[in-house]
């Protein structure tokens, strides 16, 4: 996040007494007496208050959701004087010299901080399935990508064992002429150890970043866990783990809860970002709720989204312009498109020209996380459990929330003072996450 994009606000009686009332719809209460800063990153407000009782330190963090109205994003962990929030805000705020120099700080929870992606994937992109199907020559590549706003092209590199070799043949002259050159594979799962070797090359030939693509197989392995931690361990055994990777595949964690979501996202081997892959015209529903669902499901991953959008269903200019808007509003500092030999010429200039947002898009759907109660499953139950897991509770991961699900649940936020509901909120989730992190390491199965 760059300093900037963070403005300090200065802190009034009437952003105490909101600040207070947000608090207090949370069914906790104090005369918000305590510490309180705040900035605006980007536009958005957000606050860091001290919301304990006397002698207590409890420091939470607040997101502005509309003009005068605050949600919770979650409690802060502090390291003596030390917040664990984005590096510009402890310098904006004066906490900078209380922490160890060189720690960048964490993201505020809930949100998608533009440096948290890496840097191929911020801006514009566009997908390329065959090279040769795209344009009449890799020059004519590169000036349709300057001509409208295309920073970023994904090429594919491989598909199972087989490896493509028109990635070689492009990614140096498109590099050379200014593009971010990104790779992708579509991973298949029966042979991840050959598979990551083949994902390997690709890195070892110039890819800016690269981009596993899992999809339906994932679903109906036998051991699919094993197999896609198999795959990423072998993949970062040969490329590292500062290597830029993330996971692009189904966008609607709900609908597709056999797959390994959280094998590919959690763990030391895991992914740094995902991109759903938000084809909202497949999907019968508005660029907006398409965005929603995809964005409320993703983020209990805890890791930076990107989205990928499609062309190839004759979207109109009007609706990509809104996809944009959408993705805009949500936080989101990455967009792609699929795919390049799709795309039809009035498409092209609405990818990445500029955007005029309207109010309808300033604010997504109510809640920041998905509900998830008795009876639920699939990895996201599996993904909560192995987090309350990490806090030391003894619940089983087994994918279905259950009665031990929900009493460690309760037991979680009864120590940590959170209010009794019935299942995840917004709150708890947060608060989850801010503690764990996207560490957790998933169950085999």
């Amino acid at each position: 996040m760059a300093p900037a994009l963070v403005q300090p606000v200065a802190v009034d009686d009437a952003l105490r007494q909101l600040v207070v009332a947000t608090w207090a719809a949370t069914g906790r209460a104090t005369d918000g007496s305590g510490g309180m800063w705040a900035a605006r990153v980007e536009g958005v407000l957000w606050v860091m208050a001290d919301m304990g009782v006397p002698g207590l330190t409890d420091m939470q963090v607040f997101r502005e959701a509309a003009p005068g109205v605050l949600e919770s994003s979650g409690a802060v962990v502090m390291q003596g004087m030390c917040p664990g929030i984005p590096l510009a805000l402890r310098e904006a705020w004066g906490f900078a010299p209380h922490c160890t120099p060189g720690d960048p700080g964490v993201p505020l929870p809930g949100s998608v901080p533009v440096d948290d992606l890496p840097e191929p994937v911020q801006g514009t992109g566009m997908w390329i399935w065959y090279v040769d199907r795209s344009e009449r020559s890799l020059d004519a590549i590169v000036a349709r990508a300057r001509s409208n706003g295309i920073r970023t092209v994904h090429i594919k590199s491989g598909d199972g064992t087989d490896y493509w070799s028109q990635f070689d043949r492009a990614v140096g002259p498109l590099k050379a002429a200014g593009l971010r050159v990104c790779a992708w594979q579509y991973v298949r799962g029966r042979r991840p150890v050959a598979e990551a070797a083949v994902a390997a090359r690709a890195v070892r030939a110039g890819a800016d970043c690269f981009m596993v693509d899992a999809e339906g197989e994932f679903e109906r392995l036998r051991g699919r866990y094993v197999r896609a931690t198999r795959y990423m361990r072998a993949l970062r055994a040969r490329v590292g783990t500062a290597y830029p990777v993330g996971l692009t595949t189904f966008p609607y964690v709900d609908l597709h809860g056999r797959f390994p979501y959280s094998a590919f996202l959690t763990g030391p081997d895991a992914a740094q970002f995902t991109m759903p892959q938000v084809y909202w015209r497949a999907h019968r529903v508005s660029p907006e709720a398409a965005v929603d669902r995809t964005m409320r499901w993703n983020r209990v991953y805890g890791k930076p989204i990107a989205l990928l959008g499609g062309t190839y269903k004759r979207e109109t200019p009007a609706q990509i312009r809104r996809f944009r808007c959408a993705s805009q509003a949500a936080g989101v500092a990455g967009e792609s498109w699929w795919a390049w030999q799709n795309t039809r010429r009035a498409q092209w200039p609405a990818l990445g020209s500029p955007l005029t947002c309207g109010l309808r898009v300033a604010r997504q759907g109510g809640s920041r996380y998905p509900y998830l109660g008795l009876r639920s499953r699939g990895d996201v139950v599996r993904h909560l459990q192995a987090l309350l897991r990490g806090q030391g509770l003894q619940v089983p991961v087994t994918g279905v929330f259950g009665a031990r699900t929900r009493d460690a649940l309760a037991a979680y936020r009864s120590a940590r003072g959170l209010p009794p509901v019935a299942g995840t909120d917004d709150v708890t989730w947060a608060d989850l996450l801010a503690r764990s992190g996207s560490g957790a390491t998933p169950a085999a199965g």
